[in-house]
């Protein structure tokens, strides 16, 4: 796995430093609506202090007045601003930078990509993606409809025709999303498309229904019981949710498309159990 550019500076506020352009956007967009917060803090003190040491002074009152007013006015306009770029698109101020279809390497249709993107996923097949695969973890991550262990165990049973092997572990799985904050629909793409919901041979006969792989060996790691297998699996799920702010970056350090052919072949298949899962799990906006 390559090594990415990382910036040296980092911006005021951020979590960290970061290579992610469409990171490093976002931190500077964050860091001017503080500045402008901060300064017209700053300014309506310097006015009320103004005022307080006019001493009745009409023409001191009167600039200690037009300092305060003028501050606010600037408040007012940043937070009329932000409301109304939120408005026209959430993404105005939550940006998320975008190739042009044709442009890249991108092919087909399906989707967007994110630049940061094109720099760690080489395939094409990766690149056609439902949208919704590169919205912020903040609007996805605990979005459905799916309230207790017997409402997922129902949505397990409509996901596949002739049954699946998820549906007998849905209190394992439902309590472990919980407890660690993973979305279901995410759990379940994961779990479904890996191990072909318990009922093929390769990660699902390790009970490792993520086929997460160990680092030092790069080979599936072997679970003593599915149980332990879901637990572990959502562990490393949450890891990667922590370290990458959009589901598809997320998936990209869980399934490096570029491992070897055979996986890049896949990899469009594989993206397709996520807005299938949505839906399953009533995720909106899929």
């Amino acid at each position: 796995m390559a090594d990415y550019y990382v910036n040296q500076e980092k911006i005021p506020g951020a979590a960290q430093q970061t290579g992610d352009v469409t990171q490093y956007v976002k931190d500077i967009v964050n860091f001017g609506f503080a500045v402008i917060g901060i300064l017209a803090m700053f300014m309506l003190m310097i006015g009320a202090y103004q005022y307080l040491m006019a001493a009745g002074n009409i023409a001191k009152v009167d600039h200690a007045k037009t300092t305060i007013s003028s501050a606010l006015l600037g408040l007012i306009i940043g937070i009329c601003s932000w409301v109304l770029l939120r408005t026209i698109n959430p993404d105005l101020v939550n940006p998320s930078l975008q190739v042009i279809q044709g442009i890249g390497g991108t092919s087909g249709g399906g989707g967007t990509a994110l630049t940061s993107d094109m720099s760690k996923v080489k395939c094409d097949t990766v690149r056609n993606y439902n949208g919704f695969m590169n919205k912020n973890w903040s609007d996805l991550r605990s979005e459905t409809n799916i309230n207790s262990a017997e409402d997922l165990r129902n949505a397990l049973q409509g996901l596949r025709a002739n049954g699946n092997g998820l549906t007998k572990y849905s209190d394992t799985i439902y309590q472990t999303c919980k407890d660690n904050n993973v979305p279901l629909w995410y759990a379940i793409a994961t779990m479904s498309y890996e191990s072909n919901m318990f009922n093929d041979k390769g990660c699902a006969a390790m009970n490792n229904p993520g086929c997460v792989h160990d680092p030092k060996t790069d080979k599936p790691r072997n679970y003593a019981t599915p149980e332990e297998g879901i637990k572990d699996n959502v562990a490393v799920m949450k890891s990667n949710m922590e370290k990458y702010s959009t589901p598809l970056e997320t998936w990209n350090a869980w399934f490096w498309p570029d491992r070897n052919a055979e996986n890049c072949g896949k990899a469009s298949e594989y993206l397709k159990t996520f807005p299938w899962a949505a839906k399953a799990t009533g995720l909106s906006g899929v």
